[in-house]
């Protein structure tokens, strides 16, 4: 997702980064003289373009699920692995894709005061999201809603 937020960041004129971190990665562009609608869109181009491959995959396993078992179980994967990862990736936790959203639109309705308000509601999401993994010993997944949660605090005590 990171080369179709990068491509669609280059066709509202920016000279788009990629960075890969911890968890996946982050495609980074000078947001100056862009509007917000237009940033939101750059943003959610990685998600859109991850529904796409969902539905492609999905595609192919239906194509080739009767003839040939080894690809059709290789699309099927792809296909969950599509689909899970683009839901949590338009969650609106930060950094993720749904909670740079989240920040744009109340940003864009409250300003700095939006921006601290979507930092504090994307640590409270990590945070009930982390406990519901731990409640069902999905511990893995609670150390990765952990981590965004301690990244979110981190962004709350910044100047």
């Amino acid at each position: 997702m990171l080369f179709r937020s990068a491509l669609c960041a280059r066709s509202f004129g920016c000279r788009p980064s990629i960075m890969l971190v911890p968890f996946g990665g982050r495609t980074s562009f000078s947001a100056y003289g862009l509007s917000r609608f237009k940033q939101f869109l750059i943003v959610l181009s990685g998600p859109f373009f991850g529904g796409v491959l969902f539905l492609l995959s999905y595609m192919g396993w239906q194509f080739f699920a009767f003839d040939r078992p080894t690809i059709a179980t290789i699309f099927y994967i792809l296909q969950w692995v599509n689909l899970i990862w683009t839901v949590i990736n338009i969650l609106p936790i930060l950094p993720l894709d749904g909670g740079q959203m989240m920040l744009l639109v109340l940003e864009g309705i409250w300003g700095d005061k939006g921006g601290l308000f979507a930092i504090a509601l994307s640590m409270g999401f990590a945070i009930v999201f982390c406990l519901f993994f731990v409640l069902f010993s999905y511990y893995l997944a609670a150390i990765l809603f952990a981590f965004l949660a301690v990244q979110s605090y981190l962004g709350l005590k910044r100047p």
